[in-house]
């Protein structure tokens, strides 16, 4: 190689100084609130539920409205829950809406029309607060005095004089074995046909107060009470409070995720997600009100919703955790990450130098000022324990234990290091602003322009099984092969663009990623390049990748200015049709453009974003799969709402739209007004349509 140069002068001995150190990582989760300034009538929610068409419907302490992701849309004016609390909802297997209303009584909506029953009718009491149906069709209502059971016809009443637990009823449950569950002031009943068990603390329970009752995949019920969680396997109580990690006593709610976990909602204490343990505690505000959760709803997408006496929380769980300098970060803009074999997660930012992430805290480390190049590009081992540092003031060698670095190429010093890459022979190669760098032996050698690397500006660097360097630049690929440099955007159809990644697959191939064009894989060993290109025309997302990844279950994370593609990479690998899942912030991705990504010892994938760092929980699974379900809401005539009735138009009592739609050669101007439901992100819904 020409210009070999010895490397002289003093060696600089720095101390990185640690600046912080947090007593807890805080993590932030998805979580979207919406309030008084959104639309909802009233900030205290008693009640979340979802229909089968996938609206939200909300029982406040100002009367029911429904939600559509967009949209709270209260009820008709007038009508018998307007101004009024309403603190249950259920709509039944005939899509009949019921709301159990606060001195009202209850009240069944079928889509256009009210009907009201109150103690008049033979309801026990006018305060509702638990609506459920059998498996018979027939409608139980826990009120203030036990329960009424509406068989469509007439009340029959179930009260302490029958054998059922004394005091207010505040949740019923059928189980899958026909039984209802009751959870009341004095205990929980099981209702067996005409047989009434009674369950209070003499016989296990935690405490006679039972807000809610939930059953989990192996039937165990699940008990929401006064002083914590109590669970019932059919024999025994296990109980869940304070002592075991409870935030509070007091659980008011109960819902089931479609893992089979259990989430509780608590007064004051936010939510509590139960595996065999407590897993996750979670609070989605600061204020008490906030983390007093008296309703949860799973919604069909996997959302849980949760009704809070401060507003409405949209929680997209665990599968994405996100940490900025709000929690405890140096710095957002994240251009380099590293997990160390001890469980630390090295972070390097724009312009904040580096943090040390392990169990849980976060310590940061800086430069001193006396020196430039906060600028951490890359983090690499030395293989020896050490940590090569790439700093937009040339290298810097540091020891994680002793944290003390060292400068050892002064006449390095004021290059750009993008990447550094210990190679096979011993040696060291820096990808810098002004081309390759190569130290071996104590002697540092250069590869720049004068040796036909075009463009100096080396941002990825790897080396291949044959020991040859396949250099990334912002003009396109090369490569160095006994002692030549080889450019493969003349004459070999690669692109002359920035090239941000290159790793091996696992099966002989390279894959190359590049900004504005796409992902290629190539067999290196060829003279020829035979290339296999995946870009957005093959279902990526956007052509410009910013990072690749191929985690320990072979799938392929793609970093791009619109968020990740995940794929798996056997797939790709056989030239078969790919499936890509794409996380973005519609479904629940909390980083925007994202500069890097790494796996740690557990499986955890990080993403370094330009506004944090993100954590992927692959236990939390992919995304679930949801198509939202159309639905016609009006039917216009020259844009202007019809009153079809006056036309003598059959209408369905449920939609109040035409159920049989005839029109003559006049109306020649129909415009169908459509919605869709999809509460994760109803920006992204889009319409197709054919008439035929």
């Amino acid at each position: 190689m020409i210009g070999l140069k010895r490397v002289i002068g003093a060696v600089g001995l720095v101390l990185w100084m640690v600046f912080h150190v947090c007593g807890a990582f805080a993590q932030a989760y998805n979580t979207r609130k919406y309030s008084l300034s959104d639309g909802l009538p009233s900030k205290q929610i008693h009640c979340v539920v979802q229909d089968r068409q996938g609206h939200l419907w909300l029982g406040t302490d100002a009367g029911a409205c429904q939600f559509d992701g967009r949209t709270f849309q209260a009820l008709d004016k007038d009508n018998p829950l307007t101004g009024n609390p309403v603190h249950a909802i259920f709509q039944d297997t005939k899509g009949d809406v019921w709301f159990g209303v606060q001195r009202k009584g209850v009240v069944r909506f079928n889509g256009t029309a009210y009907q009201v029953f109150t103690t008049r009718d033979g309801l026990l009491n006018d305060n509702v607060s638990a609506i459920t149906e059998d498996a018979s069709g027939k409608i139980w209502l826990g009120t203030d005095e036990g329960i009424s059971v509406y068989d469509g016809k007439s009340f029959q009443s179930l009260t302490s004089v029958t054998g059922l637990v004394q005091g207010k009823v505040f949740g019923l449950h059928p189980d899958d074995r026909g039984r209802m569950w009751v959870a009341a002031l004095g205990g929980v009943s099981l209702v067996d046909g005409k047989k009434i068990t009674t369950m209070s603390s003499s016989e296990g329970l935690l405490n006679n107060i039972v807000y809610a009752i939930a059953e989990d995949s192996s039937g165990n019920m699940w008990f929401a009470t006064y002083t914590g969680v109590c669970v019932y396997d059919g024999q025994a109580f296990r109980n869940f409070t304070q002592t075991d990690g409870m935030p509070v006593e007091r659980v008011v709610s109960l819902q089931v995720d479609r893992n089979g976990q259990v989430w509780a909602g608590t007064v004051g204490g936010g939510i509590v997600k139960f595996d065999s343990a407590i897993t996750t505690i979670y609070k989605p505000a600061a204020d008490v009100d906030g983390n007093t959760v008296k309703s949860l709803c799973l919604d069909r997408e996997g959302n849980l919703w949760l009704g809070t006496m401060n507003g409405l929380f949209m929680y997209n769980g665990d599968r994405f955790s996100f940490y900025t300098t709000e929690t405890g970060l140096v710095g957002d803009n994240i251009l380099s990450l590293y997990a160390d074999s001890t469980g630390g997660l090295w972070v390097g930012s724009l312009s904040s130098g580096l943090d040390l992430v392990k169990e849980n805290k976060v310590i940061g480390l800086s430069i001193p000022a006396g020196l430039k190049g906060s600028t951490v590009w890359s983090i690499t081992p030395d293989g020896k324990g050490k940590l090569w540092i790439g700093t937009s003031a040339g290298p810097v060698l540091f020891d994680p234990e002793s944290r003390v670095s060292t400068r050892p190429f002064p006449t390095l010093n004021g290059v750009i290091v993008f990447t550094v890459l210990p190679l096979s022979d011993g040696s060291v190669a820096f990808g810098t602003d002004r081309g390759i760098f190569t130290y071996k032996e104590g002697r540092i050698s250069r590869v720049a322009s004068s040796e036909g690397l075009v463009d100096e500006r080396v941002r990825v660097l790897f080396e291949d099984n044959a020991s040859n360097l396949w250099i990334g630049t912002f003009k396109g690929l090369f490569s160095l092969k006994d002692g030549k440099v080889l450019n493969h955007t003349s004459g070999h159809g690669m692109p002359a663009v920035p090239v941000t990644s290159i790793q091996a697959d696992g099966a002989g191939f390279l894959l190359a990623g590049f900004y504005e064009f796409g992902l290629i894989r190539f067999d290196p060993s060829k003279e020829k390049i035979d290339m296999q290109i995946l870009n957005q025309e093959k279902g990526l997302s956007s052509n410009k990748i910013l990072f690749t990844l191929i985690d320990k279950k072979k799938r392929l994370w793609i970093g791009l200015d619109n968020g990740l593609d995940m794929l798996d990479i056997s797939l790709f690998e056989q030239d078969r049709a790919i499936q890509v899942i794409h996380y973005e912030k519609s479904n629940g991705f909390p980083g925007s453009e994202c500069n890097v990504a790494t796996e740690d010892m557990s499986g955890r994938i990080w993403f370094g974003a330009v506004n944090g760092l993100v954590r992927y929980n692959p236990a939390a699974g992919d995304i679930p799969s949801s198509i939202p379900i159309v639905h016609i809401e009006k039917i216009q005539l020259f844009l202007e709402d019809v009153d079809w009735r006056k036309l003598g138009q059959p209408i369905d009592e449920r939609s109040g739209l035409p159920s049989r739609l005839h029109l003559s050669h006049k109306s020649k101007h129909i415009t169908f007004l459509c919605n869709a439901i999809y509460l994760t992100a109803p920006e992204e819904v889009r319409y197709r349509y054919f008439l035929e």
